[in-house]
């Protein structure tokens, strides 16, 4: 296959992985911006094959002035990550993998990262980390991290964070429900029948805290092959709320049934 060819699929099949792209958060009167920097670098390989790549950093950016109170803390979240994209040199980087693959490789690589405000409630915020790319292979890739912080003390927040004593078990019974429901499989009705690898229910901790419910996401090859795409799902707060920790930053869910 060309690389023009292999491109293409690329692209197409990184159709299949974008859909948390969509935010759950009205950043209307926020006066956020983003910043992009990109960098790429070529070099001849053997006979007349070029390698050619390419990084870029997209994250948020604002006035210091007009800053909401729960974005105090998001310069300190997103500033390690600036910096280790300065600290990386694509040159040396190129040069490396030539050397290591015996230069018998060309064509157009590439690694792309956007960090974006993906949620907010009255308690926490998160963020979405998504990078995509291609560096040789079959196809490319796509990857999302979500990260949820607590507004008040700026520390990251887990499930175990959110829920009374003992949730873990009950939780996963109702997110599998919920979850079959949502794929229209039946209660009884294996997970490989959905192309899971196994039929054992894993919740992801790759999750959204939303005002709706919590936003699971499941990044390719987890449970599933890689042609299946990503998996994503809204476990809404109204089959929940009983697991919810009072003291918690989940307390408005309390609040508002």
């Amino acid at each position: 296959m060309g690389i023009y060819s292999r491109l293409l699929l690329l692209t197409l099949l990184l159709g299949l992985f974008v859909q948390a792209e969509e935010t759950f958060i009205n950043t209307k009167g926020l006066n956020l911006a983003h910043i992009t920097h990109s960098n790429k670098y070529c070099k001849s390989t053997k006979g007349t094959n070029i390698l050619c790549q390419k990084k870029e950093l997209t994250y948020l950016d604002y006035e210091d002035a007009q800053l909401p109170d729960f974005l105090s803390s998001v310069k300190e979240h997103i500033a390690p990550i600036v910096d280790k994209y300065f600290a990386t040199n694509l040159k040396k980087n190129t040069l490396k993998n030539i050397q290591d693959l015996d230069e018998d490789i060309a064509g157009q690589w590439y690694n792309e990262r956007d960090i974006k405000l993906f949620s907010k409630t009255p308690h926490t915020y998160t963020l979405s980390d998504a990078s995509s790319g291609y560096t040789g292979g079959a196809h490319g890739f796509y990857n999302l991290e979500l990260d949820n912080y607590d507004i008040i003390t700026k520390e990251k927040l887990t499930l175990p964070d959110l829920f009374l004593k003992d949730y873990n078990i009950t939780l996963h019974q109702i997110a599998e429900e919920h979850y079959k429901q949502l794929r229209g499989l039946k209660p009884t009705q294996s997970l490989t029948d959905d192309n899971w690898f196994d039929n054992i229910f894993l919740l992801a901790d790759n999750f959204a805290i939303t005002k709706k419910g919590l936003y699971f996401f499941y990044n390719q090859y987890e449970v599933q092959p890689y042609a299946s795409g990503n998996i994503e799902f809204m476990l809404p707060y109204s089959k929940i709320h009983h697991l919810v920790d009072p003291k918690g930053a989940l307390s408005f869910v309390i609040k508002s049934m």
